[in-house]
């Protein structure tokens, strides 16, 4: 699915920019502004399953995930 909406972003922009997408099989099969919005569906759609959820950007988007840090 990365290498799909990698091969295939100037599509994807030209369609879903700024949207978050759901590749599942090389193919988006959902797509929406709001990311809860999307997750529910896809949850609701295709249950526990492994697909890819991105924002199309032109610049790569990161995501800071706070973790817990160890101390010894």
């Amino acid at each position: 699915a990365i290498r799909y909406f990698e091969a295939n972003k100037e599509e994807l922009l030209k369609k879903y920019e700024g949207k978050y997408v759901a590749i599942l099989h090389n193919a988006v099969v959902d797509a929406d502004e709001d990311w809860e919005a999307l997750e529910e569906r896809i949850i609701e759609r295709f249950g526990s399953r492994d697909l890819l959820v991105r924002r199309v950007t032109e610049e790569p988007e990161i995501i800071h995930i706070p973790t817990p840090f160890l101390v010894q």
